[in-house]
């Protein structure tokens, strides 16, 4: 069985299928305005053993407006994802617009107090790259530490200037500390608001989806449902070749290769060096 090359039929398929289904961002999510913005981040709650969740997500084609968190790259590679094989494939058979169009964009969710409209409560940012790293290094900084002390913690000053591929941050701390809040009544009901952002598996039923949005900001798509939801079969599938071979002997059955097998193997050599370490 061989891999089915994308042909420019089914990618214009594929583009008319990704833009009918609504996956974007949902209420309670903050993004930085033009100019100068002033925040502070919360401190991990619930389950997060940082202030952060590194989060992927595959923007869809034809206007990007739509998405799918990645389930390899937000679950630091313990889950498949449909879509970066499909990126795989796309590479290979020399669809790198495509492929560049559907590759995993990195960003890092916290919870954040926008310090410019505190009525509006809790927030959660999704910085990506540059901001995060600028962010890092603040941490990492002696002078600076945790930034996000509840009592000694450090408000943040974001500059966004220009839009699109274009657009530049610029990020500084304010220069002393200050508590997240005075009001000790306001500080419990920020922390109580703060979503818990590490990620969970959705089911296989997309009608307990909302139960399930209740309690997490992040839950990931199950392989077989992103590829079904999608309509990625017909691209991830191989198609079998029938070759018309003369044979003396009686005909060997042969048994296709599955696409994942390899990748199997590969899950079950990790696990079983993580078992030989404990």
């Amino acid at each position: 069985m061989s891999t089915k090359s994308p042909t420019k039929g089914n990618l214009e398929k594929l583009r008319q299928r990704l833009s009918t289904i609504d996956t974007g961002f949902g209420s309670g999510f903050y993004g930085p305005k033009e100019g100068r913005n002033l925040i502070r981040i919360l401190p991990p709650v619930g389950e997060m053993e940082f202030f952060f969740q590194p989060v992927g997500r595959h923007y869809m084609p034809p206007d990007g407006k739509k998405s799918v968190y990645c389930p390899s790259f937000t679950s630091d590679g313990d889950l498949p994802c449909p879509v970066c094989e499909l990126v795989a494939d796309l590479r290979n058979a020399g669809e790198k617009k495509m492929a560049d169009e559907l590759r995993v964009r990195r960003s890092f969710w916290m919870n954040v107090i926008n310090r410019d409209d505190e009525k509006t409560g809790v927030g959660i940012y999704t910085p990506g790259i540059i901001v995060f790293s600028e962010l890092s290094s603040l941490i990492t900084d002696p002078d600076y530490g945790d930034i996000t002390d509840i009592l000694n913690g450090y408000d943040i000053i974001i500059e966004k200037s220009g839009s699109g591929r274009d657009t530049e941050y610029h990020v500084k701390p304010r220069p002393k500390v200050t508590p997240l809040c005075e009001d000790e009544d306001q500080l419990e009901k920020w922390l109580e608001s703060a979503k818990d952002l590490t990620y969970t598996e959705a089911s296989d039923d997309p009608d307990e989806d909302k139960e399930l949005s209740k309690g997490h900001a992040l839950y990931l798509l199950p392989y077989e449902r992103i590829v079904k939801e999608y309509q990625l079969e017909d691209f991830l599938e191989g198609e079998e070749e029938e070759e018309e071979e003369e044979e003396d002997e009686e005909e060997e059955e042969v048994v296709p290769v599955k696409k994942h097998a390899v990748k199997d193997e590969v899950d079950f050599r990790r696990t079983r060096r993580a078992v030989a370490k404990k």
